[in-house]
């Protein structure tokens, strides 16, 4: 049973939808969150209009992260979330 929770409480990769550079933002916050909480695995900031994010190379969209993806969390406005989420099924995020 464990196994199955492993992408939520111990995932390996990390896409952070809406990451920001300001770490007083939410998507900042859980950036920094990440980083200062000692978490080891493989963060991805996901920025539209960044290259970079908090010192971690940026993409566009989830779609673009090589290799998969266990967990996403999602700090967007309301209106953008679903296409988000329809790219993180495609994507084949499993949280």
């Amino acid at each position: 049973m464990t196994k199955v929770l492993d992408p939520l409480l111990a995932p390996e990769t990390v896409a952070v939808i809406g990451a920001s550079r300001n770490p007083l933002k939410v998507g900042g916050s859980v950036m920094a969150n990440l980083r200062s909480g000692g978490f080891c695995g493989r963060i991805v900031p996901v920025n539209a209009r960044a290259e970079s994010v908090q010192g971690f190379s940026a993409v566009k969209s989830v779609l673009e992260i090589e290799g998969s993806v266990d967990l996403a969390v999602v700090a967007i406005p309301a209106e953008v979330v679903l296409p988000a989420l329809r790219e993180c099924v495609a994507k084949g995020v499993k949280v």
